[in-house]
């Protein structure tokens, strides 16, 4: 018994230690959330073509379009009730992926975002708009 549990706790920490890990943002990142925080410190919805958007939103003071990734809430399907929220969750977590897949800036500009920030070391897009602030490799772009 106590074989089997040394076993477990050696594979859990593993596991644990590696959902951690996942949660790790650049410290570019953290340095473009804080100025684009003092940029407009006020809560905004934002669309990120970044794959660490929602870390970058928790730092920035912001709410990610999709609220599915990255850890900002629990997503399993196992874990939550399904209700209308939930469907409404799920429909968006789609739109998002899709958008992201096929590198769609005007399909962002149709979400009703405020903010677009684009990470140009991941994404090249072409924007038809200027972008309004500039960090390092992020550009923010203000939707309308």
């Amino acid at each position: 018994a106590i074989l089997i549990l040394g076993i477990l706790f050696i594979l859990s920490s593993g596991e644990l230690n590696k959902a951690r890990l996942i949660g790790k943002i650049s410290s570019e990142e953290i340095q473009f959330a804080i100025a684009f925080k003092d940029f407009d410190p006020s809560l905004q919805k934002v669309f990120f073509f970044s794959r660490n958007g929602p870390k970058i939103a928790e730092y920035g003071n912001k709410i990610p379009y999709d609220v599915n990734v990255g850890w900002f809430l629990p997503y399993d399907e196992k874990q939550v009730f399904h209700d209308k929220g939930f469907e409404e969750l799920t429909k968006i977590h789609k739109i998002s992926e899709d958008i992201l897949n096929r590198q769609c800036f005007g399909c962002a500009l149709e979400l009703g975002v405020k903010y677009i920030v684009v990470n140009r070391m991941e994404y090249n897009l072409t924007a038809n708009i200027q972008p309004v602030f500039a960090y390092s490799q992020f550009e923010v772009y203000k939707n309308g």
